[in-house]
């Protein structure tokens, strides 16, 4: 059976969560369909990923290490697949299949956690736009961090990462997930803003 079910590609060229211009919908359309590999126009034959419109996705976390959490919107490009009839998903760089957080803003969430041993709350105040807003209670946890955390572990966050000894703690799968993220950023910039290049560079799992 043909898989159907949407998929999410990224815009090599896109940097920013919230870029100003967004390529054509010709200079975006995928190579070819990722559910059944068709191509997208093949040799002496007719176009088979038509455009399907655009959506918009929200969009959560700071633009830039060290500025405050923000709430935005991008629009994504969608194709449909004349062959299989599956729907592929072109967004900028950064934008992570159903996640309302960019990649950058949880691998910060990750690093802050992890590596400079902040507490929950802490890292919400840095990552949640209107944190300040929100059940005081929920500072504590903040359970969306908490199921980064448990995917960190369990291995599923990150393409690139690995499930942890079961004897880690949470804070040490923070630190895991964020080391292994530095390694995908640029070399001599300081630690969070490596962490930031790489959770860009990075291929993320999980759908929460």
């Amino acid at each position: 059976m043909k898989d159907r079910s949407e998929q999410t590609i990224e815009e090599p060229a896109a940097e920013s969560k919230r870029r100003a211009k967004r390529p054509k919908c010709d200079e975006a359309r995928p190579a070819c369909c990722r559910a059944c590999g068709a191509p997208s126009r093949p040799l002496g034959g007719r176009l088979q990923m038509h455009g399907h419109g655009e959506r918009e996705r929200t969009q959560r976390g700071p633009e830039a290490v060290g500025q405050p959490p923000a709430q935005g919107s991008v629009l994504v490009r969608r194709y449909r697949c004349v062959p299989c009839g599956a729907t592929v998903t072109v967004a900028p760089r950064g934008v992570v299949r159903r996640r309302l957080y960019a990649a950058s803003a949880i691998g910060l969430a990750l690093a802050l956690f992890g590596l400079q041993r902040e507490s929950a709350h802490a890292v919400r105040e840095a990552i949640a736009p209107m944190a300040s807003a929100r059940d005081a209670a929920e500072g504590a946890t903040w359970s969306t961090l908490r199921r980064w955390l448990d995917e960190a572990k369990a291995g599923t966050l990150l393409v690139e990462g690995r499930a942890c000894p079961e004897t880690f703690t949470l804070r040490q799968a923070a630190e895991r997930a964020a080391t292994t993220l530095q390694a995908l950023g640029q070399r001599g910039a300081d630690v969070l803003c490596r962490v930031w290049q790489g959770a860009l560079a990075a291929h993320w799992g999980g759908a929460s």
